[in-house]
């Protein structure tokens, strides 16, 4: 799907993000809004930002994924490509959300999409672990 001018696929429980230019408010709408519908099917969802195309999010749009209250189904987030500059940004972006939201959603930051992948196959497992312990 478009969002502006990013793009964000589905596989399964994980979003993929190719981020180009700055996150508005209406992208994370639309972003959330997907991201909703996932954790509907799953449960959960994990996210994976190619952010090698720059960008940043406004004001509005951190302060909306601050508030949005399915962020404790983000079992986990994961930024590949991204500049220093700008993974300072995700890292305070998730920091508000905690703040917000008193929950933590554990992330990372890799050098490519294969170490995105794998960071997500990890957290997955870790996930369904925790799971099959409350059964």
């Amino acid at each position: 799907m478009k969002l502006g001018p990013h793009t964000v696929d589905t596989d399964g429980d994980c979003l993929l993000v190719w981020q180009r230019g700055t996150f508005q408010l209406d992208h994370m709408q639309a972003f959330c809004a997907e991201a909703d519908r996932v954790i509907a099917e799953h449960g959960r969802v994990f996210i994976i930002n190619n952010s090698s195309g720059g960008g940043s999010y406004s004001p509005e749009a951190r302060r909306y994924a601050s508030q949005w209250q399915n962020a404790l189904h983000v079992q986990g987030a994961v930024i590949f490509g991204a500049s220093f500059g700008f993974s300072v940004v995700i890292t305070m972006m998730a920091r508000a959300i905690a703040m917000f939201s008193k929950y933590h959603i554990p992330m990372a930051t890799v050098g490519t999409e294969s170490e995105a992948r794998a960071w997500v196959a990890t957290r997955r497992q870790k996930w369904l672990a925790s799971q099959q312990n409350k059964k």
